[in-house]
Order: C-alpha cells, then sequence, then structure tokens
C-alpha cells in the first residue's frame, strides 16, 4: 500500500468518525430539546427525557481528549439554541447570548464527564451522573442562575414520580431522569458487542434502580391519595401580555391596570389566592 493510499484511508476513518461523533451529538441535543416544553410540542415529550443523555455518554466515551472540550462546546451552544428558542421573541440577542454561556459550560462540562470515564472505568457512569447533578446545581446559582432547564424538570406532570422532590428537591427528580442515560450510555459506549457483559456486571444497580423508581412512585401515589380528602387550594394565575422592553410610566402603569383587572375577572371565581408573573 502506498502512502497516498493510506493517508486517503486515514482520512476517510477520521471523516467516518467525525460524523458518527457529530450525529451523536446533534441527537443528543435534540432529544434534550424535546423532552421540554418545544417548537414541535407545547407540553414536551417527558420519556424522552431518560434517554437524551445516551448520545452524549458515548461521546463523551469516543472522543479524543482533545476533540472534547470542542464537543462540549458545540453541544452546549446549539443544545440551549434549541431548548430556548422562544428566547428569541424576547430580543434577538438573548438567543445568543445564553447558548454562548452554556457553551462555556459545557467545554468544562464534558471534560469532567471523559475524565470520570477515564478514571473510574468500572464505575465511571456512576461518577457521571454526580458531575450532572453538579453542573445542574450550580448553573443555578449566581449571578447568571438559570435553573430553567434543569432536567428533572422534564417530568412536571407526571405527578406520583416528582412527590419526591418534597423530600430531594430537583435533584432527586434529576437522579431518577438522568440514571438510564448514564447506564444504557455507559453498556453501549464500547457498541452492541458489550452491552451483555456490561448488564452482567452491574445488574445489581440496575435493580437498585428499578427498586427505587418503585418505591418512588408508590410513595407518590400515597401522597396523592393523601391529598384526596383534603380541601384543595384554588389557584389564579395572572400572565399580561405586554411589551417588557417598553419603559416609562405611562407602559407601567397601562400593563398594572390590566393586570388588576385580570384579577378582578379571575375574583369572580372565588379562587383562594391570585398570583401575577415576575
Amino acid at each position: 500500500m502506498n502512502t497516498t493510499t493510506s493517508i486517503h484511508k486515514s482520512w476517510k476513518t477520521q471523516l467516518q468518525r467525525f460524523g458518527i461523533e457529530l450525529a451523536l451529538l446533534l441527537s443528543g441535543s435534540l432529544l434534550f430539546s424535546l423532552s421540554f416544553p418545544s417548537f414541535l410540542s407545547e407540553w414536551g415529550w417527558a420519556p424522552l427525557a431518560f434517554l437524551s443523555l445516551i448520545p452524549v455518554f458515548i461521546l463523551v466515551h469516543r472522543s479524543s481528549w482533545p476533540a472534547v472540550p470542542f464537543y462540549g462546546l458545540l453541544y452546549g451552544f446549539v443544545t440551549y439554541a434549541l431548548f430556548n428558542f422562544w428566547l428569541s421573541t424576547f430580543h434577538p440577542l438573548a438567543i445568543l447570548i445564553v447558548p454562548i454561556i452554556y457553551a462555556v459550560y459545557f467545554f468544562i462540562v464534558f471534560p469532567l464527564l471523559k475524565l470520570a470515564d477515564s478514571l473510574f472505568p468500572r464505575y465511571g457512569y456512576l461518577v457521571q451522573i454526580l458531575i450532572w447533578l453538579g453542573y445542574e446545581y450550580l448553573r443555578t446559582k449566581g449571578y447568571l442562575g438559570y435553573p430553567y432547564g434543569n432536567i428533572g424538570y422534564t417530568q412536571y406532570y407526571m405527578v406520583p414520580l416528582i412527590q419526591i422532590a418534597s423530600i430531594t428537591g430537583v435533584w432527586g427528580v434529576s437522579f431518577l431522569v438522568v440514571f438510564p442515560s448514564a447506564y444504557l450510555g455507559g453498556a453501549l459506549k464500547r457498541g452492541a458487542a458489550g452491552v451483555r457483559a456490561f448488564f452482567r456486571r452491574h445488574r445489581i444497580e440496575g435493580l437498585v434502580y428499578l427498586a427505587l423508581i418503585l418505591a418512588v412512585l408508590a410513595y407518590g401515589v400515597a401522597v396523592q391519595r393523601s391529598y384526596d380528602d383534603k380541601p384543595q387550594w384554588r389557584v389564579a394565575l395572572v400572565q399580561h401580555n405586554a411589551d417588557t422592553w417598553e419603559g416609562g410610566t405611562r407602559a407601567f402603569r397601562r400593563n398594572l391596570n390590566t393586570l388588576i383587572d385580570l384579577s378582578d375577572r379571575a375574583l369572580e371565581h372565588d379562587p383562594d389566592i391570585v398570583i401575577w408573573s415576575e
């Protein structure tokens, strides 16, 4: 085989590898975004959240150390541009600035996931779960705190599942959602050939997770039933439709009068409380 042929095959192999990794990245971004209310579903497709990070964990394992920060940048930007599509109606710069912020976050998170995968070849997926939860927690803090997008929020209408949040906060729900992705991502990271061996080595963790899910659902159902005989709290949520960029006393007075008028109409239905938006 001459040198030219070898170089050609090497480039072809590299392009194929990049194509696979790019497909994993884009599929992960899309699955994550569609798990929430999105441009395709105003309610979101909550079950997708349990699988949405599988491509991410496989990508982190497959990619080289020099490439993994680049993939983190790209994943953060694409994911939060899709996920926050509605920001384009708020301000043209918002749909650019927010994805850039999260691109920087994932520039750090992806190498940490890669490090866990490298340092803990057997239980790295469990460390990756902790890293993801740590990232979700930290991103809610400080001046740039932005809790919208924590993966546990995808389950907002799965009422029995989210009752555990009264004990663990949203982080317990996020753990339940992230675990299947990390577990199956760990099983698939070496291809289909390694799946059976992975399940054999980690069947106890899988069974513990299934038992935990059943316990959480049982707890959630019990909590729901405990409220059946209690008075229901009637809430009126008031949201006015106004241009948030229009300032001045006149706009403020008009918006306030609109809120008061909507609240007076809501009071006709005898709610226990009236809540305005932020």
